[in-house]
């Protein structure tokens, strides 16, 4: 993803249609049995994701890992009315099996790069990524007031983070423009996601997950592939 198809491609963004949802995935009790249900309930929002330059409105797909099911996001906001405290909750179905991770999206942008040595900061494609998109958010949005925060994810349960991030697994979150949504941006080893996150309005959340301080909620699917025709050559002759 070149920084010109980039910019191009958050500029679009900007137009995407925003429909309403009446119906959001309730908060879900953790556990293997859980992927399944969640994976086919219908009343998810709408995503965007950046995945081979492609950008799809209002579609909740992505082609993910081959083993992932879906990606769940679910951001909570333990501050105050004059201050957000945030903290993304990232569940990821792999293999059937929920994994369970966390980011807390509250410090400066240079925050993210503690605990990296200089070479893995400098020259790692997945930080190279969070470098180019965290810039180009900054760009192009609308209003400066309007946050974007960026943060290493962290295996879900560990109390004291400091020294156990996950190499390869970060996120942004930014404010959309729209209040009470924001856009999750998913980094993975060298892939990119993106998930819209919505909140606002009085059905966006259930009782039971504003109860527990969460404030928006998005969901991206596997995508189905078209199956493979023919043989390929090149697994023959390259």
């Amino acid at each position: 993803m070149n920084s010109k198809t980039l910019h191009n491609t958050l500029k679009q963004t900007k137009t995407v249609d925003r429909t309403n949802i009446n119906n959001i995935l309730t908060t879900i009790n953790y556990n293997i049995n859980d992927c399944e249900a969640i994976n086919n309930d219908s009343t998810s929002s709408p995503s965007i994701d950046f995945v081979k330059k492609e950008v799809v409105k209002n579609d909740n797909t992505a082609v993910l890992p081959i083993n992932w099911q879906f990606v769940k996001c679910e951001l909570f906001d333990n501050g105050t009315p004059l201050k957000s405290k945030h903290k993304v909750a990232v569940t990821v179905c792999r293999n059937g099996r929920l994994e369970r991770f966390k980011a807390l999206c509250n410090s400066p942008f240079r925050h993210i790069k503690r605990g990296l040595d200089s070479d893995t900061w400098s020259h790692s494609t997945h930080f190279e990524n969070i470098r180019k998109i965290y810039g180009d958010l900054r760009e192009q949005r609308v209003y400066p007031t309007l946050s974007i925060n960026a943060s290493k994810c962290y295996m879900h349960g560990i109390k004291n983070g400091k020294g156990k991030h996950m190499v390869g697994l970060s996120v942004i979150l930014a404010q959309d423009v729209e209040i009470g949504n924001y856009k999750l941006f998913l980094f993975y080893d060298k892939e990119i996601f993106a998930i819209q996150m919505c909140g606002n309005g009085t059905k966006k959340l259930s009782v039971s997950q504003r109860s527990k301080n969460i404030v928006a909620t998005g969901i991206i699917r596997q995508r189905k592939l078209t199956q493979k025709q023919g043989i390929d050559a090149t697994e023959i002759l390259g």
